[in-house]
């Protein structure tokens, strides 16, 4: 059936600027991962000697392989099979995020948090799995439902409701909002009437100021936050020393591999924090070049999203841009001390496996979408204008 779509008249040569802009971000982020990942290794290493400074460079490399081949058999795989796939692919998301509670069964815990399924070959995290699989399911049943009545945005909010207590009980706040941000896009650009809308963002925000307010880590965190010098040795650490990183690069940055706030003092340097390394090395330059590929990356997505037609594809591309692009801004603010703390990675960019196969995967039905969109690059006028159509 995917054959025949290739050939089909309808069907034409994938998003090029697209392809273009998210094999910037990921050859940026395998060179700040090497680079930054060698202050993790020797300030965790009792031996300098022995340490293999190439073994996160190594696997994000392997990674990245795996991950830009499942991008292009994606990219030609024909995207619309996917709305019948949908309560499957759901239902092995949710099972995994499950499994993350049952040690026997997998499930493993790192740093005080359940957030990884052992599956003996792989360790993956499938709170990055359900974010995408969520997109999908929301998508199938915003477009055979709609969002213009309560019955129609029902299952879709009962669906990311469920998924976002199962990730935010591992604790994972970050990925919940994730969730939370991109499920609002969709059901937005699907049409739900501002009186529906409106009230439904008011309790998402009492939600969150509830979890939050009875969570005593998060609550340190949100102090931390309001404060950081002040918490600068225990809660504020983190953001004071990524402050101290960025501020230190200056314009052109120390130059890449010399940053020094990587030896042991910005905590996950080659994960969550790996901006404030692009910062210090790479200086204002480097982040803004990052801000633009973002930018630039949205807006490729967006343009896909309100080109095509088919409901389905519209919804999944507003929902996979929406994941990305919300990841990016939260961790973005948390760096920058924008937003609180949050385990939230930099799509592309950091270090991690499960996110960046994930995410490869979700740019490859992304660019099958943008097969099957009107040629034309005209803007619409207005959002409104996209979603009636």
């Amino acid at each position: 059936m995917g054959a025949k779509s290739i050939n089909s008249k309808k069907y034409h040569s994938p998003d090029f600027p697209l392809i273009l802009v998210t094999l910037a971000l990921l050859a940026l982020g395998i060179v700040m991962v090497f680079s930054s990942s060698v202050g993790f290794l020797v300030g965790n290493s009792t031996s300098v000697d022995k340490v293999d400074i190439y073994k996160f460079f190594k696997a994000q490399a392997l990674w990245a392989t795996l991950g830009l081949t499942l991008m292009f058999f994606l990219m030609n795989f024909n995207h619309k099979l996917l709305r019948k796939m949908a309560p499957t692919i759901l239902l092995i998301g949710i099972v995994l995020l499950v499994l993350v509670y049952i040690p026997a069964l997998g499930g493993s815990a790192q740093r005080g948090s359940a957030r990884w399924v052992n599956l003996k070959v792989v360790t993956i995290q499938p709170s990055e799995v359900i974010k995408l699989a969520l997109a999908v399911f929301l998508a199938a049943a915003l477009a055979e439902r709609g969002a213009k009545t309560l019955r129609g945005i029902s299952l879709p909010l009962v669906a990311a409701g469920v998924c976002a207590i199962l990730v935010v009980k591992q604790p994972d706040l970050g990925t919940t909002m994730v969730i939370a941000c991109t499920t609002l896009s969709m059901i937005f650009v699907a049409g739900m009437p501002t009186y529906y809308f409106l009230p439904l963002l008011g309790a998402g925000g009492v939600l969150v100021t509830l979890v939050i307010t009875r969570t005593s880590y998060m609550l340190e965190r949100i102090n931390a936050w309001l404060d950081p010098w002040k918490f600068a040795n225990g809660s504020g650490y983190q953001t004071v020393n990524a402050l101290m990183a960025l501020g230190s690069g200056g314009i052109f940055g120390v130059g890449l591999g010399r940053g020094m706030q990587k030896f042991g003092h910005v905590p996950e340097n080659h994960t969550d924090m790996i901006f404030a390394v692009i910062g210090e090395e790479l200086g204002l330059i480097g982040t803004t070049l990052v801000l633009l590929l973002f930018a630039f990356f949205l807006w490729r997505g967006l343009n896909i999203a309100f080109r095509v037609k088919d409901p389905f594809s519209r919804y999944l591309a507003v929902g996979i841009t929406s994941m990305i692009g919300f990841q990016a801004i939260i961790n973005l603010g948390v760096v920058t001390g924008l937003l609180p703390v949050t385990g939230v990675t930099l799509p592309f960019i950091s270090y991690g496996g499960s996110s960046l196969t994930i995410l490869l995967a979700g740019v490859g039905i992304l660019l099958n979408i943008s097969r099957y969109a009107e040629t034309t690059d005209k803007p619409r006028r207005d959002l409104q204008a996209g979603i009636n159509n």
